[in-house]
């Protein structure tokens, strides 16, 4: 059992290093722009990388959750989307 434990939480490390800590949870319920804003990126970029993904974002002021759940996808891949440009890039900081 603390092998599993262990390797959890060796899972859970590897990926806030990589995308740093998650805004999930309660942070669902924030409009999409104010998570984009948090989390360092450029909210009309971010909202424009959604839409070129085919995600409907009916407002800025829309929750992440609402925005996951109405487009039948998942939190963490809106975020993946938001983060990455088209090209497979990462996201400028500005």
């Amino acid at each position: 059992m603390g092998q599993l434990l262990g390797l959890a939480r060796a899972f859970r490390m590897s990926s806030i290093k990589e995308y740093g800590s998650p805004p999930y949870g309660t942070a669902s319920d924030y409009p999409v722009a104010f998570i984009a804003q948090y989390m360092g990126w450029n909210p009309e970029k971010s909202i424009d990388r959604l839409n070129r993904n085919d995600i409907a974002v009916q407002s800025p002021n829309q929750s992440l959750a609402d925005l996951a759940r109405t487009n039948q996808t998942t939190i963490g891949r809106l975020l993946d989307i938001m983060r990455t440009d088209l090209a497979g890039g990462f996201h400028e900081e500005n």
